[in-house]
């Protein structure tokens, strides 16, 4: 998979952004004195695209309500192991494009 400078470049700006306000990744609140979390989780979204791939999304939970942010990333099914949100070994720079999703989450 190939990555063109822009898109890296608003990848590491989304990054910068999550980094000042951590309260959007990992918010908790104590209410009644239960721990409230957020959960990430990088999910392959099931609609595909113009180039027949579909898009890598990151799925912020909280509350049992689920918010979904893009990413730079697209992959075909078979490039994605959903049951641990990464890349395996059928894809491209597999290795590289799991150290960045996993900087984020």
């Amino acid at each position: 998979m190939n990555i063109n400078i822009l898109t890296f470049l608003n990848f590491l700006l989304a990054s910068f952004i999550l980094s000042l306000y951590p309260n959007l990744l990992y918010r908790c609140c104590t209410d009644n004195n239960i721990l409230h979390m957020t959960s990430i989780r990088a999910v392959l979204r099931k609609t595909k695209l113009a180039n027949h791939k579909f898009p890598i999304i990151l799925r912020f939970t909280k509350n049992r309500r689920s918010k979904y942010f893009r990413t730079p990333y697209n992959a075909l099914e078979p490039e994605w192991n959903s049951n641990i949100g990464e890349f395996n070994k059928k894809s491209n720079n597999y290795i590289q494009n799991n150290r960045l999703l996993n900087t984020i989450i």
